[in-house]
């Protein structure tokens, strides 16, 4: 919980009934301290509203916008990241992209390990992150 620098702008970074909010002030340290303290203010009070914070994407939305974006910038889309994708959408299907945690891709690929040769597995770990 605190103030951050987030690139070259000022913001504040805080917890909210276990979710994480994150937001740009502005360019002044001074500024992320006050609204900081508006934040806290507003939680304590009980007038904060989750809603207002943008929510994580489901990982099925994100694949999709990805594919699109894969279309336009990868010559190999369809034979490579249509497949690796498609794994990935049946491991975490359902999931918010903030549920997918180091652990998980650990299980993921502790899961394939089992399914697929060892240099077909390498190669479909570079669309993770």
């Amino acid at each position: 919980m605190g103030v951050r620098r987030i690139r070259k702008k000022w913001g504040i970074d805080d917890y909210y009934m276990g979710r994480r909010i994150r937001e740009v002030v502005g360019k002044s340290k001074k500024k992320a301290t006050k609204m900081l303290a508006v934040r806290m203010g507003e939680i304590l009070q009980g007038r904060f509203s989750p809603e207002r914070v943008k929510p994580t994407p489901f990982f099925e939305d994100f694949a999709k916008e990805y594919m699109e974006w894969a279309k336009v910038n990868h010559r190999s889309w369809e034979r490579m990241d249509a497949y690796r994708i498609k794994c990935l959408l049946r491991f975490c299907k359902g999931k918010g992209l903030h549920e997918i945690t180091p652990w998980l891709i650990e299980k993921f690929k502790s899961q394939r390990k089992d399914e697929i040769r060892p240099a077909k597995r390498k190669r479909g770990y570079g669309l993770l992150p």
